[in-house]
């Protein structure tokens, strides 16, 4: 985006473009937190619940397994999606 409005270029995100940072986005954070989840999601929500701060076991949680595959699916969504932006943005002008 600094790179192309720089040099003058309209940079506004079309429809498909936001969808696709979106969806990516949310599946590379569903695979960070999947773990945390599964093993302390009800303490973290008792906590989100009464307003207090998070579980210092939040800052400290080392995963005992990490989704690769859908961290990587997320991030090839994100990819495509800068790759769309860039794309339209270079034909356009």
């Amino acid at each position: 985006v600094v790179y192309f409005s720089g040099r003058q270029f309209a940079v506004g995100f079309k429809k498909r473009e936001w969808i696709t940072l979106l969806l990516g986005s949310v599946v590379v954070i569903i695979a960070f937190t999947e773990d945390y989840m599964q093993q302390n999601g009800a303490i973290l929500y008792r906590a989100m619940q009464r307003g207090g701060p998070l579980p210092d076991t939040l800052a400290n949680y080392i995963p005992k397994y990490f989704d690769w595959i859908s961290f990587s699916i997320g991030e090839i969504i994100l990819l495509v999606s800068w790759a769309i932006y860039v794309r339209r943005l270079k034909h356009r002008n």
